[in-house]
């Protein structure tokens, strides 16, 4: 289970989400939505997924976790 920080199409504003690898993809748990969806079909910006056991953030730089890139030396972070 990893955080992700996200910017949804409504208010866009940040919100955290809880993101859950299993195999049978890639599922998260919203509190804005009734039921976990699959992370593509949610109309988010994802721009932040903790990265467990390491202390720091990494941006994800495209549509979904799928995609994540780690961030830059320093860059995102925790504070």
């Amino acid at each position: 289970m990893t955080l992700c920080v996200i910017v949804g199409p409504t208010r866009w504003q940040a919100h955290a989400v809880l993101q859950i690898e299993t195999d049978h993809g890639t599922w998260v748990l919203d509190n804005r939505m009734k039921y976990p969806r699959l992370w593509t079909r949610l109309p988010y910006r994802w721009l932040y997924r903790d990265c467990p056991g390491r202390g720091d953030w990494e941006r994800l730089t495209a549509r979904g976790p799928a995609f994540a890139e780690p961030a830059s030396a320093g860059e995102g972070r925790a504070a």
